[in-house]
């Protein structure tokens, strides 16, 4: 079996991710955006594709509210703090 180079994120990834009150298909398009299901990385625009063709700025919106969002479950400080 192939080995993702995202593997120990994977796994924390998973941890939290129950934990996100977010839309399912924002992590279906963060999960296929950045190959955490298959391995391989997809362009913003070839995930808008796969996504009922939404732009791939909506793309990098939905990526990163999910990554926010992920540093939020986690404890991580945002700029904010």
């Amino acid at each position: 079996m192939k080995k993702l180079v995202a593997e120990p994120f994977l796994a924390s990834y998973k941890q939290v991710k129950h934990l996100i009150k977010l839309k399912e298909r924002y992590f279906d398009i963060f999960e296929f955006r950045n190959g955490l299901k298959d391995g391989t990385h997809h362009t913003l625009e070839e995930t808008g594709e796969r996504f009922g063709g939404i732009s791939g700025n909506r793309v990098r919106q939905l990526e990163a509210r999910v990554i926010f969002e992920i540093g939020q479950a986690v404890g991580m400080p945002t700029p904010f703090d």
